[in-house]
């Protein structure tokens, strides 16, 4: 497993700006599929022919389900306040964070989702304008 996730950690740290944009690009790790090491490539020009489309996308398959895409998020002003919602997954706590120039962020909720959406409102007189969601980890 630690060969599966070196792999994916180097194909990350190759992409652009050092992220998958999609969940479907961690599929572009060759670990994944032609060179994964459940297979048997003792002799890779014969396991080129005897390996079935199913082996090679047997674990593909089963990862993809099993990840997420960031959060997407929306902020709408109440008076002088904001009501920041994200998208979120049941049974994992979030933090919101805010930021007055996106360099320096600023833990102003921790939440967990509720049918899916993580909910903050901003008190009027704060000087945030950009809010993020970071995934804490299990509830």
């Amino acid at each position: 497993m630690q060969t599966i996730i070196a792999a994916i950690e180097a194909n990350r740290l190759s992409q652009p700006q050092q992220i998958f944009r999609d969940r479907a690009d961690i599929l572009s790790t060759p670990a994944l599929s032609l060179l994964s090491p459940w297979l048997n490539m003792s002799d890779p020009y014969q396991a080129l022919w005897s390996i079935s489309d199913e082996a090679y996308e047997k674990i593909p398959s089963q990862l993809l389900q099993r990840l997420r895409s960031d959060s997407i998020g929306s902020v709408t002003r109440i008076g002088p306040g904001a009501r920041v919602r994200f998208q979120g997954m049941e049974g994992q706590t979030y933090a919101v964070e805010a930021s007055s120039d996106l360099s320096n962020w600023t833990r102003v909720a921790t939440n967990y989702p509720l049918n899916g959406v993580i909910e903050f409102t901003e008190k009027s007189g704060s000087n945030y304008r950009w809010y993020r969601s970071v995934l804490l980890g299990n509830n």
